[in-house]
């Protein structure tokens, strides 16, 4: 284990599936070896509801 590295953050695909991501660019190993377009979003501008989901349930009460 001491030769491992944690990769800041994972791919979008793998983030999705829970899985682990090597980080390594321009694909993940995973998204490699499926022929996937490996993406990685910022944290910033990933949210973690759709747009529009917070009022909706507020509007709902």
């Amino acid at each position: 284990n001491a030769g491992l590295t944690r990769t800041s953050q994972a791919c979008d695909r793998c983030r999705i599936k829970k899985i682990k991501c090597d980080g390594k660019i321009p694909s993940c190993t995973n998204c490699l070896n499926i022929g996937y377009n490996c993406q990685t979003s910022d944290k910033l501008t990933r949210r973690a509801f759709p747009r529009g989901y917070t009022e909706n349930l507020e509007k709902n009460l």
